[in-house]
């Protein structure tokens, strides 16, 4: 039928077609489990520990150190991983940049397709 929707790409083709699309998906580094996890329990220690410094409590100030060392080592390695994303490395100024010539293109297409004018309220 010739006005039929042409069926959407998938990212894999099947077994018996050559599988192109699966190549580009593949070469995104995966995110290790646990990547992104809070860090609202590391910063509750660091935060107890020096409250109990404060208190008076025989804690060293070592302690407070090497808890502060591994929450700024979990907060580096997210920001690599957040960095290493697909875009990860564009800041939020350059995002909203982006989306605001994605919408207008995508104005511009439905304008073409609907061949009339609306307002962009009308378009969302």
């Amino acid at each position: 039928m010739a006005g039929s929707p042409k069926p959407l790409p998938t990212t894999s083709a099947g077994p018996s077609a050559p599988n192109t699309a699966a190549v580009a998906v593949d070469t995104a580094p995966a995110l290790a489990p646990g990547t992104f996890t809070s860090v609202l329990p590391a910063l509750e220690d660091i935060l107890e520990l020096i409250y109990g410094i404060a208190e008076g409590e025989a804690i060293k100030t070592e302690d407070v150190a090497s808890k502060a060392k591994d929450l700024s080592a979990q907060l580096a390695a997210m920001k690599r991983a957040a960095a290493a994303l697909p875009g990860g490395h564009l800041g939020a100024a350059s995002v909203s940049e982006l989306t605001a010539i994605l919408e207008a293109q995508a104005a511009s297409k439905r304008y073409v397709v609907c061949g009339e004018a609306r307002g962009s309220a009308d378009l969302l």
